[in-house]
């Protein structure tokens, strides 16, 4: 499983791009070649490398300063190039989202320069951002990375902060935040508990 990539250096790239460096939910080639072919150096669950090709990039339809990036980490093992990301039914070629750090096995944020992790699509780092907990953002002064840390757990049922999961696929959340993100629905009187 693929944990992490590293900016810089780069393994692979177009001639005229010179470095990556990661804005928002955005990677930005220095040069004037894009980040399409970018081989990184990345960093497999068991801390072995293995290298990661941005294969496509895609604009976000919900916000343009985020794209969906295709990419593939090479199989040694295999000898073939595989999308890391887990495919499912409603999702069967993934994409994944650029953001700044990595999380250990405890399902914690770790800040780390100069490195960053592809979440994918169909993982809790990226619903998260999806639904607008978007880490590298702030809302009202206040820095969103808190609360993109609180539904990763959230997503995942992380009850105890430890890493493990105890989801269930599809299972509704009813889910809202103090910074109103997403707002707690209104309940009429009638529908109140008595208590």
């Amino acid at each position: 499983m693929l944990v992490s990539a590293d900016l810089a250096p780069l393994k692979q790239a177009d001639a005229q791009v010179k470095a990556l460096t990661l804005e928002g939910g955005l990677l930005v080639a220095a040069g004037k070649g894009g980040v399409v072919g970018t081989v990184l150096q990345g960093t497999a669950s068991d801390g072995q490398p293995v290298e990661v090709a941005i294969c496509g990039a895609e604009p976000s339809a919900e916000d343009p300063r985020m794209v969906w990036y295709r990419i593939e980490a090479w199989n040694a093992v295999a000898q073939e190039w595989e999308n890391p990301c887990v495919a499912l039914a409603n999702v069967p070629d993934p994409r994944a989202l650029a953001v700044r750090g990595t999380w250990n096995a405890n399902g914690a944020h770790q800040k780390a320069p100069g490195k960053l992790t592809f979440a994918c699509e169909n993982g809790a780092i990226s619903k998260c951002i999806q639904w607008g907990y978007k880490p590298w953002a702030s809302r009202d002064g206040q820095s969103m990375a808190d609360l993109h840390q609180a539904c990763t757990r959230m997503a995942r049922a992380d009850y105890c902060g430890d890493g493990r999961s105890h989801t269930h696929e599809n299972t509704a959340i009813d889910m809202y935040d103090r910074l109103g993100v997403i707002r707690q629905p209104r309940v009429s009187a009638a529908a109140q508990p008595v208590l």
